[in-house]
């Protein structure tokens, strides 16, 4: 792995950090990392330069796309239909009675 740079200070003296919250969870599947400096204490995400994204990351980032894809098309489905149909469409895929 190559020598990851402060962006605040340029020291070479860097180490991975934990992440925290969902966006950086977020960033997390794109491939982006936590660090932290340990001589200015800055904290940020970014690439490991010179690192490969592995068949697991690429993996994750299309799992990530389906399901976002699939909560977009459900939420415009959702908010396309009235009441009615919504019941109707609901009857049809999981065999609902009258």
């Amino acid at each position: 792995m190559s020598t990851i740079i402060c962006p605040n200070c340029h020291s070479s003296n860097i180490r991975r950090s934990h992440t925290h919250g969902i966006k950086e969870k977020f960033f997390k599947l794109l491939g982006r990392k936590a660090f932290r400096c340990r001589d200015c204490g800055w904290r940020g995400l970014m690439f490991a330069s010179g690192e490969q994204r592995s068949r697991v990351k690429k993996k994750q980032s299309y799992i990530f796309a389906l399901i976002l894809g699939i909560i977009i098309v459900v939420l415009i489905l959702v908010f396309n239909f009235r009441d009615e149909q919504i019941e109707k469409l609901a009857r049809t895929i999981f065999g609902v009675p009258k």
